[in-house]
C-alpha cells in the first residue's frame, strides 16, 4: 500500500472513520453487503416516507454502472436486501449508501464526490452508514496537489461534496455527537484497483 493511502487511513481513523484496504470494486460490494447483513434495524425513520418495515434492509448505490451495478444487484437480491433507486422516496430510512469518490486528500482524510445525480449525492447524506469507495491511485497529499482535478470537477454541472468521516457536531453542551446531521458511521474502502 502506498504512503498516501496509509496516511489517509491513519487520518480517517482519527476521525472515527472505518478504513479497509481492498483489492477491487467487487470486494467493496461484498464488504457493503456483509456489513448490511450484520447491521441491526434502521433507526433513522420518519413518518410519511416509504419504509415498508424496519426489518427490510436497504442499500443505495446509485453511482454504480455496468458489471459493478449488476454484481451489487445480484448480491442484494440473494441476501434479501432492497436496492433503492429513488432515494427521496426512502429518506431517511436507508441503511447503507455506497458511492465511489472521484479523488481524495490524504492530509485531511477527505473523499471528494462530484456528481450531477441527486441520488448519488443523497446516498452520502441520508444513509445510516456511508460507504465511500476510493481507488488509492486517486489519492493526493493536499488539496493543492489536486488543484487541476478540483478545478475540472468544480466546472462540471452538479455538485461537489467533500466528505471527511461521519456527521458530527459539538453544539450540544460542547459534547461531540456523531450522526447529528447525516450518517452515523462512515467507511472508506481504499481500492488497489478500480
Amino acid at each position: 500500500m502506498n504512503d498516501l493511502a496509509q496516511l489517509m487511513a491513519t487520518r480517517a481513523e482519527a476521525l472515527k472513520t472505518k478504513v479497509e484496504f481492498l483489492p477491487n470494486i467487487n470486494n467493496a460490494i461484498e464488504y457493503a453487503v456483509k456489513l448490511l447483513i450484520d447491521k441491526g434495524p434502521t433507526t433513522l425513520l420518519l413518518d410519511g416516507f416509504k419504509t415498508e418495515s424496519a426489518s427490510i434492509k436497504t442499500m443505495a448505490a446509485p453511482g454504480l454502472s455496468g458489471a459493478a451495478a449488476e454484481y451489487m444487484a445480484r448480491l442484494c437480491a440473494e441476501n434479501g436486501i432492497k436496492l433503492v433507486e429513488n432515494l427521496r422516496e426512502y429518506a431517511p430510512g436507508i441503511d447503507v449508501g455506497f458511492t465511489v469518490a472521484n479523488c481524495g486528500i490524504a492530509d485531511t482524510a477527505t473523499a471528494i464526490l462530484a456528481t450531477n445525480n441527486d441520488n448519488e449525492s443523497l446516498a452520502t447524506m441520508i444513509s445510516e452508514i456511508n460507504i465511500m469507495v476510493l481507488p488509492v491511485s486517486k489519492i493526493k497529499r493536499t488539496s493543492h496537489d489536486l488543484s487541476e482535478e478540483l478545478t475540472e470537477l468544480m466546472n462540471r454541472p452538479g455538485m461537489v461534496s467533500f466528505i471527511s468521516g461521519c456527521s458530527r457536531t459539538g453544539d450540544i453542551e460542547l459534547v461531540m455527537a456523531l450522526g447529528a446531521h447525516g450518517p452515523l458511521e462512515a467507511h472508506f474502502l481504499l481500492l488497489e484497483d478500480m
